[in-house]
């Protein structure tokens, strides 16, 4: 077990945590992305999701999902809550503050990322010139020390 930092979530157990908290939301936003089936009384579980991914990985600096599957996610909440909203007869003021908290969380802190995280993958040492490819980039855009030194770890592992 690994720690960069004196953080309380800068550590391998805490991640691995974090991982343990994170897998079940993250399986019941990918549902819920891929269904066709989802209404609007799925947002409220998904919307929960999102924002316990969103507070963990603010705290963690950990990416986000890919640019094109936070853009799907935003359009398909978004589109859900304004055709069926109505529908549950709403306060007016209740309807304009949702939707605004819903767009704000899923414009301003549903980050997206470039990136591919593999849903499973076999144990196995990381290749020394990929890790060189994405703590380079880290390091000269100044990302924090402890930040690159944790991608710079699974060099030779």
């Amino acid at each position: 077990m690994g720690t960069w930092g004196s953080g309380n979530l800068e550590n391998d157990a805490a991640l691995d945590m974090v991982g343990d908290l994170l897998d079940p939301a993250r399986k019941k936003i990918d549902a819920f992305r891929t269904s066709g089936q989802a209404t609007i009384e799925d947002l409220e579980e998904v919307m929960a999701c999102i924002f316990v991914h969103l507070v963990l990985h603010d705290q963690c600096a950990m990416l986000g999902p890919q640019r094109a599957q936070a853009d799907a996610l935003r359009t398909k909440v978004l589109g859900i809550y304004d055709r069926e909203i109505d529908d549950l007869d709403p306060d007016p003021d209740y309807k304009t503050e949702r939707r605004a908290v819903l767009a704000e969380t899923l414009d301003g802190r549903w980050r997206p990322a470039l990136c591919y995280l593999c849903p499973e993958m076999l144990p196995r040492p990381a290749d020394a010139a990929y890790v060189d490819r994405i703590a380079g980039p880290a390091r000269s855009y100044g990302f924090p020390e402890w930040y690159v030194q944790r991608i710079e770890s699974f060099r030779g592992h």
